[in-house]
């Protein structure tokens, strides 16, 4: 399946979810979220991951990455842009 969200994020933006991931003490849906949207990053050396790379990397499930990107993309706005088809 295509993937209906592209993930752009700024170094910024980048640099503040690699320092939750790491630092501190977090909720873990908040850390699993932003695992998951590093992993999806356009800007990095590989490119942003599928979904099924993302689940077998972070050992969750695909059903439950799915309903993230909906979140996110209203939340986040900015972070996401849709696929140009």
């Amino acid at each position: 399946m295509p993937k209906k969200y592209i993930v752009d994020l700024s170094e910024s933006e980048r640099n503040a979810l690699l320092k939750l991931t790491t630092t501190g003490k977090h909720a873990a849906y908040k850390v699993n979220h932003a695992r998951i949207l590093l992993k999806a990053d356009v800007n990095q050396a590989d490119g942003g991951w599928s979904d099924a790379a993302i689940a077998k990397a972070i050992d969750i499930s695909i059903p439950t990455i799915e309903p993230i990107w909906d979140l996110l993309s209203n939340l986040v706005g900015l972070v996401f842009s849709p696929k140009s088809q």
